[in-house]
């Protein structure tokens, strides 16, 4: 199911950007809460619903680890996109056309990283590394993508492997 996850957050994303035309509402929505289930985020919902499979969808009203990693990283995502004209997201893979690039999260920060924010940023990977809760580095992921989105040359990063990363870290807590 990892690669599902990839490629459906990859298909939100590119309905939420939009061709250039992002869905506004829906990722404002998506930076007002870090919970997929709490009504804010009730404009995202037939983007991802209209997306997920019924193997990811819970059937019970608590989220499925699918869907916490698909909405999380929908959310760092608008984080990172808010004020931005380029998509904050691509694919890191190779593309037969040369299109652009995206990086992964953290190779991109280790290439943001200098003298001015190693410090911040250190702090930050250590405070991932070392906690053992999702929700808790799901948080701390989001201020590193806030601390990456400060910089004026923030690169495009891949959302979908960081949400293919995200569920696998759920399955090895479970």
């Amino acid at each position: 199911m990892n690669q599902e996850i990839r490629q459906v957050t990859a298909h939100v994303l590119r309905a939420l950007y939009q061709d250039g035309h992002p869905n506004t509402a829906a990722l404002a929505s998506a930076r007002s809460t870090t919970s997929f289930t709490s009504p804010r985020a009730q404009a995202v919902w037939p983007v991802m619903l209209a997306s997920l499979t019924p193997q990811m969808l819970s059937h019970q009203g608590q989220s499925t680890a699918a869907e916490m990693a698909v909405y999380a990283t929908v959310r760092l995502f608008a984080i990172h996109q808010q004020g931005q004209s380029v998509c904050a997201y691509a694919p890191a893979t190779h593309q037969q056309d040369n299109a652009t690039k995206g990086t992964e999260l953290f190779k991109a920060l280790a290439k943001f990283r200098n003298a001015d924010n190693q410090q911040a940023l250190d702090r930050r990977v250590r405070s991932v590394l070392s906690t053992g809760n999702v929700a808790s580095i799901l948080n701390e992921l989001s201020h590193l993508v806030k601390i990456l989105k400060a910089s004026k040359r923030a690169p495009q990063v891949d959302y979908a492997q960081l949400a293919q990363d995200v569920y696998g870290l759920q399955q090895n807590y479970q």
